[in-house]
């Protein structure tokens, strides 16, 4: 799949950045543009679509190399600065739980960071206004461990091993616009850390687990605990 998208990027960004000059013809007749813009908005989709197949790809053919400690409640910051007002305009609520110095792993940031805010934006794309998100790092039985849940619509539990497969979409409940890739590259980006991911019942709502092996001991700087925006319908 990493191969056929690759053979795909340049052909597609060439088709794309020739309807772009043809649509900047003024002389371009109003139903015939209408058409073009929308065929231009079908290659963007499958241009990320292959993007993130070739994202998919990468994460899975790249070396240990580049790993270092990554602090968990760090990132944790990061997504909740990212994604609150994104939240809040959709009439939502995010809440974050990170403990001060909390635990970390061995890993990659930039994929880390990818893999939740894609749980994140996944959480609040999928569910209706009212709904509460919660994000939480804790030390798990095995440990450490990344939690995103949320109060909304859930997935039926014959559901939730598949909606990790690639193209996967389900039920209008919990379906939007979008590439059916996001849960596969968190898939991707655990099992690359040496991570368990679970989808699980929140009820209501969904919970997705991300549980990492042991971490090494590592020294960090103590900070407050981190608790941004509380929420009732999340918490557990």
């Amino acid at each position: 799949a990493g191969a056929i998208a690759h053979d795909l990027g340049s052909p597609l960004s060439r088709a794309s950045l020739g309807l772009q000059a043809v649509l900047a013809d003024e002389s371009l007749d109003p139903r015939h543009a209408e058409l073009l813009e929308a065929t231009a908005r079908e290659l963007d989709g499958l241009g990320e679509i292959v993007e993130t197949v070739l994202r998919i790809a990468r994460i899975e053919a790249t070396d240990e190399g580049g790993f270092g400690q990554v602090p968990l409640a760090g990132l944790a910051r990061e997504i909740d600065d990212a994604f609150g007002a994104v939240a809040e305009e959709r009439g939502q609520t995010l809440c974050t739980e990170a403990p001060a110095p909390g635990p970390a792993v061995r890993g990659d940031a930039r994929m880390l960071r990818r893999l939740l805010a894609n749980l994140v934006e996944n959480a609040i794309r999928h569910c209706p206004p009212g709904t509460a998100v919660r994000v939480a790092v804790r030390d798990g039985d095995g440990g450490p461990e990344l939690l995103v849940e949320d109060d909304g619509p859930g997935v039926p539990a014959g559901e939730r091993a598949r909606v990790l497969e690639p193209f996967v979409r389900l039920d209008p409940s919990r379906t939007a616009d979008g590439t059916g890739l996001g849960l596969a590259l968190v898939a991707a980006v655990a099992r690359r850390h040496g991570a368990r991911l679970v989808i699980e019942d929140a009820a209501p709502g969904l919970r997705a687990v991300v549980a990492f092996p042991p971490a090494r001991p590592v020294q960090l700087v103590a900070q407050d605990k981190f608790v941004r925006r509380r929420c009732q319908g999340a918490a557990r």
